[in-house]
């Protein structure tokens, strides 16, 4: 399917507050890569957790809303009503 092949490819980063962590999935909610400053390693093991799992959030609801937004797009464009396509997770 079309929307799944953009969806594997598509790219999305979610960040920490301050940036210091960025966490890159896929749009399919696949780890691409992260990436994590040397200010936050400063921070010590517990806080650079935190940092980590905040960025990750930002780019998992980032990727979760493309999807939506896709499936949301290709369930119209097979002629289904506006909002019976809002139950595909």
């Amino acid at each position: 399917m079309v929307v799944q092949k953009e969806l594997a490819v598509a790219e999305f980063d979610g960040y920490c507050e301050g940036e210091l962590v960025k966490v890159t999935l896929s749009g399919n909610q696949q780890p691409i890569r992260t990436d994590i400053t040397e200010a936050a390693m400063q921070l010590g093991s517990e806080k650079l957790s935190l940092l980590v799992t905040e960025a990750y959030k930002e780019a998992h609801a980032k990727s979760v809303l493309a999807m939506k937004e896709r499936m949301s797009d290709l369930a119209q464009s097979l002629g289904m009503p506006p909002g019976l396509s809002d139950g595909l997770k």
